[in-house]
């Protein structure tokens, strides 16, 4: 008896030993939500504490009247950060406007950089083809225009589509790729609305398209009740360095939002 004892000491020994990473092995993921919905630093603390939400991509942008700040955007911002998760911020533009790719970028980049916000990276939602033009050539070269006015103000810059949004408004456009530092992806992938429509918290179901073979964020659900709000529900990778520095600053520090892709 006392032999098997030893025996199992070591073996159970031998398989607590750590694994040093050496770079095959899977990353991680944190959860995160988005909204565009005025939320108070409260509902945003109930996130956290309820749900293990880590990350809150928040909307500043809109594309009512042409294309439009979100007035709910620097205050989810600032109540995020106080709530201490970190934060990303993404923009639904208004395709069909008379304004360029660049010019709504730099409405949303003007209005939360004028809130004391510091802006690392920004989210360009590409979905719902009904709301862009038939002409796929004018629909990507709306996108080029936001994404190197995001290069030359240094920013990182990632799309937030499928590749079913994608083929339909860009007919698979590639010409992303020719962006320095490249381009982010955030994918989304459910089944319905509600939690019966959620998909898997990982990449697992995710197919290379549009020239992205290696996503950043994942949407798995849409208008999910948490905290009597109706939010959707986010993963991220959280096995690099980049992932790792989304964080709450300090608070004499300025807030600073778009950690996930930092240029």
């Amino acid at each position: 008896m006392k032999m098997l004892f030893l025996l199992a000491l070591v073996v159970g020994v031998s398989l607590a030993a750590p694994i040093e990473d050496d770079g095959s092995v899977k990353a991680s993921f944190g959860l995160a939500i988005d909204t565009n919905i005025a939320t108070s630093t409260g509902t945003f603390s109930c996130y956290r504490s309820s749900y293990n939400i880590r990350t809150a991509f928040i909307r500043i942008y809109k594309p009512d009247n042409g294309g439009s700040v979100d007035p709910n955007g620097a205050t989810n911002v600032q109540n995020a950060n106080n709530a201490g998760l970190g934060v990303e911020v993404y923009i639904t533009p208004s395709p069909t406007s008379s304004k360029q790719g660049y010019e709504q970028l730099d409405e949303a980049y003007n209005y939360v950089t004028s809130h004391g916000v510091n802006v690392k990276s920004v989210w360009l939602q590409v979905t719902s083809p009904i709301n862009w033009g038939s002409n796929t050539q004018n629909n990507a070269n709306f996108i080029y225009s936001f994404l190197a006015r995001a290069q030359q103000r240094n920013l990182g810059v990632g799309i937030y589509t499928n590749s079913y949004d994608w083929a339909q408004i860009t007919n698979g456009w590639t010409g992303w790729t020719s962006i320095a530092g490249g381009v982010n992806l955030w994918y989304w992938h459910v089944t319905a609305t509600g939690t019966s429509g959620q998909t898997s918290q990982n990449f697992n179901d995710f197919a290379s398209f549009g020239g992205w073979t290696n996503p950043v964020v994942k949407q798995y659900g849409q208008s999910i009740n948490m905290c009597g709000n109706m939010v959707n529900a986010d993963v991220y990778v959280t096995g690099s360095k980049k992932s790792e520095r989304v964080q709450k600053v300090t608070d004499d520090e300025p807030i600073v939002v778009g950690l996930l892709m930092d240029a």
